[in-house]
This record gives C-alpha cells, sequence and structure tokens, in this order.
C-alpha cells in the first residue's frame, strides 16, 4: 500500500506538473517594454553656442599605500586657503548631542 502512495507521490511531482503546463500554457510574454515619456525640460542642458567651462587642472597626487583595505594619500588635496578655512575654530557641538548626553 505504501508503494502506490510513493508513486502517486512521483507521479503527481514529475507528471503533473509538465502536463498541466501542456493543457494550458502560460500566455507567450513580451520582451518589449515601451519608454517611458522623456521631458526634455527637465533635461540640464547646455546651449550649443554655449562656451566650455574653464576649470583648473587638478593640483592633488594619488599616492596608494594599501590595496586591501584600500589607504590612498591624496597630496595637495586642498588649498592653503582651504586648509585655514577647515582649521578655523566654528564647530560646536549639536543641540542633539547635548540634550541626548544628558540622559
Amino acid at each position: 500500500m505504501i508503494s502506490y502512495l510513493v508513486g502517486l507521490v512521483a507521479f503527481l511531482l514529475f507528471a503533473l506538473g509538465p502536463l498541466t503546463q501542456w493543457l494550458a500554457p502560460a500566455p507567450p510574454s513580451s520582451s518589449y517594454a515601451p519608454r517611458p515619456f522623456l521631458n526634455a525640460s527637465h533635461l540640464a542642458l547646455d546651449d550649443a553656442d554655449a562656451p566650455a567651462p574653464d576649470c583648473a587642472p587638478d593640483a592633488y597626487a594619488v599616492h596608494i599605500y594599501s590595496r586591501k583595505p584600500l589607504v590612498l594619500y591624496l597630496e595637495g588635496f586642498l588649498t592653503e586657503e582651504e586648509r585655514a578655512h577647515m582649521l578655523e575654530e566654528r564647530w560646536v557641538p549639536s543641540s542633539l548631542v547635548r540634550l541626548f548626553s544628558l540622559s
């Protein structure tokens, strides 16, 4: 009796799946997907007669000290004025930090 039950389960698993796909095939799927409408007013394009932006060349050099973990040194990344600005004493703790440090 158990052998009939095992045979029925095997039949259901292996034969019933392909049989149902053959009797009731799925509709053909289309790989075509229409492109969404592109609103040209949302694009930030330069005019054809506009001059190219004038950017100064990069003045820093990259040194790789280690690849795993990746450790880089950017020599000359900040100018003297940028360094002076970063060293100004303008930092104050956030009010949220003070609020949560009391509890």
